[in-house]
């Protein structure tokens, strides 16, 4: 597997100069969506040479409630420059994310950002913003720096070609891997994943019918869900999608009391033998570097065994 690290930089919230007309910036509509989607790609493809944002992904974000996000319009067509912020209220804190079109003015990206800082203040005075970015991305690492952020968080984009003669896993005794399909799935999907994050890095518990428009949303394929019971229980869950340059899986979780049984590793398998039997052998997921479960190292352990 590769890893490319991803970044998160917080940034103090200081005093925003007040916006101004000459700045350019508009609030995001859902008119936009598509030229989002150009945009993050062509983002995404100058940092590390390969994008996994779907139009669903587009969508889902900006139907979210708890998101505000602007745009700067290229006079020559398309945008210039998105960013969007989201209120974490359980956890005194704010996310946000900047994308700036590869050649553009610096000074947009820092007009932007103090956009990302007023609103966070809008949402609740003295909230630190946590920022996304590529290290691979110099520009906007050295913009959060020079505001005062500081990095807190790293993410390792991990991928694996997998083989023609993949397989299914060998199950343990009492544990099945079965699809998803309806409501009662769905719920006990929820269940297991927003327990399984409950200790993870700014995680945010969210009610069944939260979850399901952020989830569905952004992986709407439920062929490519799958739960792990054991005994008949829930223990496990893993949900992708297809994305336009291989599978990507977008959450897999393992309840606590049934970690250390080779469950996700079971799930994992079972995607990338559906992945390859679409013609999709490039998979891609990205991983906590400091997991409390400890899913880096089983992940490594488990390409190694390949």
């Amino acid at each position: 597997m590769v890893h490319d690290n991803r970044l998160a930089c917080v940034t103090g919230v200081g005093q925003a100069a007040p916006m101004t007309a000459d700045r350019a910036l508009r609030e995001v509509s859902a008119a936009d969506a598509d030229a989002i989607l150009d945009l993050v790609t062509l983002c995404d493809l100058a940092e590390s040479g390969e994008s996994t944002y779907t139009i669903d992904e587009v969508s889902t974000d900006l139907a979210r409630t708890t998101m505000r996000g602007v745009v700067v319009d290229d006079p020559r067509g398309g945008l210039t420059a998105y960013a969007w912020v989201s209120h974490l209220p359980t956890l005194q804190m704010a996310l946000g994310t900047i994308h700036l079109r590869p050649g553009s003015a610096a000074a947009v990206a820092v007009d932007i950002l103090d956009w990302l800082r007023e609103t966070a203040a809008d949402f609740t005075p003295g909230i630190s913003v946590h920022c996304f970015t590529s290290e691979t991305n110099a520009a906007m690492c050295r913009l959060y720096e020079a505001a005062g952020g500081t990095v807190v968080r790293r993410y390792y984009r991990m991928r694996i070609v997998v083989g023609a003669d993949v397989d299914g896993p060998a199950l343990p005794k009492g544990v099945e891997i079965r699809g998803v399909a309806g409501e009662v799935d769905l719920r006990a999907m929820h269940a297991v994943v927003d327990t399984a994050f409950a200790d993870h890095f700014a995680h945010e518990p969210k009610s069944f019918e939260q979850w399901r428009q952020a989830a569905v949303g952004m992986c709407p394929d439920l062929s490519l869900w799958w739960l792990a019971t054991v005994d008949g229980a829930p223990a496990a869950g893993l949900y992708g999608l297809a994305a336009p340059h291989g599978g990507w899986v977008d959450t897999l979780g393992t309840l606590r009391e049934f970690r250390g049984r080779g469950l996700g590793a079971a799930l994992l398998r079972t995607s990338f033998a559906e992945f390859r039997r679409r013609d999709l052998p490039m998979v891609k997921l990205s991983v906590d570097a400091t997991n409390t479960t400890g899913a880096l190292l089983q992940v490594r352990h488990k390409h190694q065994q390949e």
